[in-house]
């Protein structure tokens, strides 16, 4: 049965979507991924491992979680990334689950304008392609895919998820899973 991935932060605000073009407009690059602001903590979205933990000049500290057999992914994998953390809660090899604090929210790295969390997935079909891209900055951007769609909200017990949006042009509408 396929897991479906839940928001990383349980209360959240998302100010910055996929390859929004307001975002490119100003900033000079595509915006792969999602920005979220919210409560502190950053869960892990699902069952998964830890693949690599860091701090990289570009997205400041950082952890990278595979998962599998995730609902909606096309893929058979999807490597979740969580970046500009103030601090990292796991280590490589380590298994997570949605109960599992990944980190806090921070305001690390190169492009980071506030404190937030920037939330990417990129699709693998084999975990051997894996050890080509693990460094965050020689991950394709080009294979990059929209997080919203395969996130779910999680309302009931113990995370009692909300989403909003902020309002300012840097977010797409796009409809959240709710389960």
């Amino acid at each position: 049965m396929s897991q479906k991935l839940i928001m990383p932060v349980n209360q959240s605000t998302i100010t910055a979507t996929f390859k929004n073009k307001k975002y490119y407009t100003r900033f000079g690059f595509v915006h792969y991924g999602i920005d979220i602001i919210g409560e502190a903590t950053v869960w892990a979205s699902g069952d998964g491992i830890v693949t690599l933990t860091g701090v990289s000049s570009t997205y400041g500290n950082f952890a990278s979680v595979i998962y599998s057999d995730v609902a909606g992914a096309n893929a058979p994998f999807l490597l979740a990334n969580y970046y500009h953390l103030s601090h990292v809660s796991v280590a490589p090899g380590e298994v997570v689950t949605k109960d599992t604090r990944v980190g806090n929210m921070g305001c690390t790295g190169k492009y980071v304008t506030g404190v937030h969390l920037h939330f990417e997935l990129i699709p693998y079909h084999r975990l051997s392609d894996l050890k080509n891209y693990i460094a965050p900055e020689s991950l394709p951007n080009g294979s990059k895919i929209n997080p919203l769609p395969i996130l779910h909200i999680k309302k009931s017990a113990p995370d009692f998820q909300s989403v909003s949006f902020t309002n300012d042009g840097y977010c797409d509408p796009i409809n959240i899973n709710i389960f």
